[in-house]
């Protein structure tokens, strides 16, 4: 999991006056300031991405816990945060649970980056970047003596963990790649296209492609000739997928521009001019059939 660089942005324009710690855990010779980005760490975790904001100098600047909240969210109860006095210096929290990371108006952004697909060809990794703030609310008058505190997070994890990890029930899975081997070695020097983005065998069926959190698709049934002198053929299926939003699926659907060509391996090697999602994602998964 990786944590983007965070920023804190204080804007204050007319000072308050004196610091009330009351009881935290704060010390006044060194939390009697504004906040500052070293005052907010976060962590990108398995489960949930967590921060936690100095409290002091929340205090110092004239706010309590219940005027933090996540993403301006702040009559909902949900958004807010919990102290913790038992460390120093004390400490709002702030737990995200990955489950339903796009409450309270979390950001979630999808992007690519460069990577090797299965078969060692260059291809495209989707990651999901979940990002928001934290911040204080605006009083109804026109003038304010506090200054307005605002806490920038972000979180990038692989865009499959989240699916997978998550209720992002909006994501459907698109079979870009589906091909079969003699071996279970997804980069089997032999092997038999099913289908490849804008062509497919004239033997296969493409079933449901894109539209929900499944894919399906038929054969007929076939043999590796050079398991001739074996009693079984044993094949194995490999897929690569990609995901896309529900409303986004139908855009990358393959386009027509295919250049197939056959060697004498009985091995397809596809060209792809004008497919639109002509990038595979490295999310494998293989069957086996014995024939």
């Amino acid at each position: 999991m990786e944590r983007i660089w965070l920023l804190l942005l204080l804007s204050a324009r007319v000072f308050p006056g004196s610091a009330q710690f009351n009881s935290y855990n704060c010390d006044a010779n060194l939390h009697s300031r504004f906040p500052a980005e070293r005052d907010i760490s976060v962590y990108c975790g398995v489960q949930a991405i967590t921060m936690k904001i100095n409290f002091c100098t929340v205090l110092f600047s004239g706010y309590s816990e219940t005027d933090l909240a996540l993403n301006g969210r702040h009559g909902d109860s949900h958004c807010r945060g919990f102290i913790n006095n038992n460390t120093f210096p004390a400490v709002v929290i702030f737990i995200i649970n990955l489950s339903t990371l796009e409450g309270c108006g979390n950001n979630l952004v999808v992007s690519t980056i460069p990577g090797v697909g299965a078969s060692g060809n260059a291809t495209s990794v989707q990651i999901g970047n979940i990002s928001g703030y934290i911040d204080t609310p605006d009083p109804p008058t026109v003038i304010s003596y506090l200054p307005g505190l605002l806490y920038k997070f972000s979180c990038s994890y692989p865009l499959e963990y989240l699916v997978n990890n998550t209720q992002l029930a909006s994501w459907n899975v698109l079979m870009d790649y589906c091909y079969t081997t003699p071996s279970g070695n997804p980069n089997d020097d032999t092997r038999y296209d099913l289908f490849l983005s804008c062509d497919k065998d004239p033997q296969t069926t493409v079933i449901e492609n894109g539209r929900s959190q499944r894919g399906r698709f038929s054969f007929e049934v076939f043999r590796f000739v050079k398991h001739k002198n074996q009693k079984m053929s044993t094949v194995f299926l490999h897929c690569l997928t990609k995901l896309c939003r529900a409303d986004d699926c139908p855009l990358l659907m393959p386009a027509s521009d295919l250049l197939v060509t056959k060697t004498r391996s009985d091995k397809h090697v596809f060209g792809c001019y004008g497919c639109r999602n002509g990038e595979l994602v490295p999310l494998l998964f293989t069957d086996v059939l014995s024939l």
